[in-house]
């Protein structure tokens, strides 16, 4: 207890044993997130960056079509 009487918390008290960390998880080689090529990197980003530009065009041209009085659904129904 701490001098205000509240409990103190100790790490990892409720985890199941198999779940508690070792203390020497970092030296025995942690599963860490998985290392990428540069250039599979840049082909990531730039595949994220494209989809990102081609939203932001798709987006302009419905909110251009709304401004002219149709509504955005107007296209995918001929009918009218």
């Amino acid at each position: 207890m701490t001098d205000a009487g509240l409990p103190v918390r100790v790490r990892q008290a409720n985890l199941a044993p198999e779940l508690r960390a070792s203390p020497n998880a970092g030296e025995t080689g942690a599963v860490g997130p998985p290392r990428r090529a540069p250039e599979q990197v840049r082909q990531l980003m730039s595949a994220y960056q494209s989809g990102t530009r081609r939203g932001r065009s798709d987006a302009a041209r419905l909110l251009e079509g709304t401004r002219a009085g149709e509504r955005p659904d107007d296209a995918d129904n001929p009918a009218g």
